[in-house]
């Protein structure tokens, strides 16, 4: 949030597009309201219908695709825009080492992340 109400960003963007392509292309207070929600009461809030999509940070599951443990219900996901994954960069050997969480064998002993 940029401290006025407005919203910018991936997600901010891709729920303006939904809004404009529901309401013919007009996006204004009157078609879009942001609503901050916890993790833990997003989906409560979206069955409840106090909210009508998730723009943000919320990660597809089976799980969450069939029952949702806050909700007991299934809920449809659209196309991910995002994917996230940890990455190692450095010698194959120690690369190698930090994949397998292996700090213990000769060769990785003391091994050091930077994050």
């Amino acid at each position: 949030e940029l401290g006025n109400g407005d919203y910018q960003g991936i997600d901010a963007d891709c729920a303006k597009a939904l809004a404009a392509a529901i309401f013919d292309g007009e996006v204004s207070s009157s078609t879009i309201q942001f609503v901050p929600v916890s993790a833990q009461e997003r989906f409560q809030k979206l069955l409840n219908g106090e909210v009508d999509v998730l723009a943000r940070v919320t990660t597809i599951t089976m799980e969450r695709q069939v029952k949702e443990p806050t909700t007991g219900k299934g809920f449809t996901f659209s196309t991910p825009n995002f994917h996230d994954s940890v990455r190692f960069v450095g010698p194959e050997d120690l690369v190698k080492c930090a994949e397998n969480k292996d700090y213990q064998s000769e060769g990785c002993f003391d091994l050091k992340v930077c994050v």
